[in-house]
């Protein structure tokens, strides 16, 4: 890591904001990029419905660590009542809907 003088800390930080913005801004356009997160949200949300298929939690019949990563990862797109790409995508796994649905009934309700 590089180290930035005290003094100079403030320019050294909007040197870096700068630097990282325009390499975003000049690349592809935002269109082209959204459907490549689109696109590696879809293969994810793919893996994990083929991961719990039918079983009540990942690995299983009995929840798991993975299960907290999971449904952390999962309920943010299906039991929040927002409206976007990413939600409507991971509301389309009937399987991945039910696993959040029985996880939060199951430790969360009350």
């Amino acid at each position: 890591m590089v180290s930035c003088p005290s003094r100079l800390a403030p320019l050294c930080r909007w040197s870096l904001v700068g630097a990282l913005a325009s390499r975003f801004i000049s690349r592809e356009p935002v269109a082209i990029i959204k459907e490549e997160v689109l696109s590696i949200a879809r293969q994810t949300l793919d893996a994990l419905s083929v991961l719990i298929g039918d079983n009540l939690f990942c690995l299983g019949d009995k929840p798991s660590s993975l299960d907290a990563t999971v449904y952390a990862f999962l309920a943010e797109a299906i039991l929040v009542d927002l409206d976007n790409d990413f939600t409507r995508l991971a509301r389309q796994y009937s399987n991945l809907n039910d696993y959040c649905q029985r996880i939060q009934q199951q430790y969360f309700a009350g």
